[in-house]
């Protein structure tokens, strides 16, 4: 406990993920609840599992279950895309999918549509017949083809706002002050220049007032013919207008689209805030060009769908692929586990490529003893153009040669090392021959008894 004290955080964790990085084939559950004690903290320990785990299951080839599917796909480095957030390929179906390390559950599947035909092709091709190779020589084992992944060009920057022309002809329209004997009057001008709006939106004003005095005289005359009790009914007729009746805006009458309207003021403000109207008018000639800003920019998210289809943005090597395989075999009850794995860089345009195979076997049985081996084999193709079975052909006899080559140095290590191991010659500092040992034991046996029975005599 002392020593766990004296190091520091940063010294426990790289402890703890060095153990995480090291467990056996089928036994991270158990590596994991026992490192959990050694952190002893509980929050740090959940916030570095995930990072650990992820890199353990990718350099363990591990195999995951795909969706609706009867076959599993593998977590290797050759699988792994350099987006954001990070995932993974599945190339029998070309879909990315993000990948859980702590669950082990593969999710959120998209289709990659930036695989070239040519890719795609040769991917359909290889993988029934690495199946095939998979099934006849592993009990449990996969293997996958996946094409080589480079980061893709960075999506262009957002389009900027379109600037709005110098000169632009804007229509604009005029809401007068709404009556309550006409209906109101909308007038629409053209105009060019901001300066000519200015000056047509003050002749209208002039022209309001005008209307608006009359307005107030006439409904003078028509309060002074209530009072009299003189109200003339035969006004309102086919086609008149009905006084003291208040009628509806009708915009939606107007020739032209209203992009601004104004509220009519009260009866007692017509007069006074007509001069306010000035202001009014000059800001709804500058609305309609901040108005137009925002159309260039509502195109930008099109332009990013286009170079980032569904959502990835990498791209392919042709003709360059990783081959990865990983079988295994659990026994538990005997005290047991192994996994083999095993990595093919190809070059379709070489006649040649390097692979690495790596072997793990872990016996605990009353004790602790792990054999770790790894091997690059090179790898020559009958041509450069060859085909996938001739690639199959060539892992095949590749990894059948590490096998026999393992198989010989166990030999090698039971008849030669464990037997260095022994002492030379036995206590007595003489040399044992092993012809006469039954011959030792009767002469032992019998020179035993009789000095029993001399002793016994005296």
């Amino acid at each position: 406990m002392s020593d766990q004290e004296e190091l520091s955080t940063e010294e426990r964790i790289q402890v703890v993920s060095k153990y995480i990085l090291q467990a056996p084939p089928g036994e991270i559950n158990d590596v994991v609840n026992d490192v959990r004690l050694l952190l002893d903290d509980d929050a740090l320990f959940q916030s570095l599992l995930p990072s650990a785990l992820k890199e353990y299951h990718s350099s363990q080839f591990t195999a995951v279950d795909v969706p609706g599917q009867s076959y599993q796909t593998l977590i290797a480095p050759a699988a792994f895309l350099p987006v954001d957030p990070p995932k993974y390929f599945e190339p029998r179906s070309s879909q990315t999918f993000e990948f859980d390390p702590v669950k082990l559950v593969a999710s959120s599947f998209e289709p990659l549509t930036t695989i070239p035909e040519s890719t795609s092709s040769f991917l359909s091709t290889i993988q029934p017949i690495l199946q095939t190779y998979i099934t006849n020589h592993f009990t449990t084992g996969t293997g996958s083809v996946f094409p080589t992944f480079v980061p893709g060009p960075p999506p262009p920057p957002p389009l900027a706002p379109a600037a709005a022309p110098e000169e632009e002809v804007a229509e604009v329209a005029v809401v007068p002050i709404a009556s309550q004997e006409e209906d109101p009057i909308i007038e629409t001008a053209l105009v060019e220049t901001a300066d000519e709006v200015v000056e047509v939106a003050k002749e209208v004003e002039e022209e309001l007032k005008i209307e608006t005095e009359q307005e107030q005289e006439e409904r003078e005359q028509e309060k002074k013919t209530v009072e009299d009790g003189t109200w003339e009914e035969e006004d309102v007729g086919e086609g008149g207008s009905m006084k003291g009746v208040e009628e509806p805006v009708a915009v939606a009458a107007s020739p032209a689209p209203v992009e601004h309207e104004m509220a009519a003021p009260k009866e007692e403000e017509e007069i006074v805030a007509a001069p306010e109207k000035e202001e009014s008018k000059e800001m709804e000639v500058e609305t309609p060009v901040k108005e137009e800003e925002p159309v260039a920019a509502a195109v930008e998210p099109e332009v990013v769908e286009e170079v980032l289809p569904a959502g990835v943005n990498v791209e392919v090597v042709d003709g360059k692929y990783t081959v990865v395989t990983s079988g295994y075999r659990y026994s538990p009850a005997n005290f047991w586990t192994g996994r083999w794995r095993s990595s093919y860089s190809i070059d379709l345009s070489q006649s040649s490529f390097t692979g690495t195979i790596e072997v793990v076997v872990h016996y605990y049985e009353q004790g602790n003893v792990q054999l770790r081996t790894t091997q690059t084999p090179t790898l020559t193709l009958p041509s450069s153009n060859a085909s996938p079975k001739d690639i199959v052909a060539a892992i095949g006899q590749a990894e059948r040669a590490a096998q026999e080559g393992i198989n010989a140095r166990l030999e090698e290590l039971a008849d030669k090392a464990f037997k260095s191991l022994r002492r030379a010659l036995p206590v007595t500092r003489q040399k044992m021959e092993w012809e006469k040992v039954g011959g030792y034991k009767l002469g032992g046996a019998i020179g035993g008894k009789g000095r029993g029975e001399v002793e016994a005599q005296v």
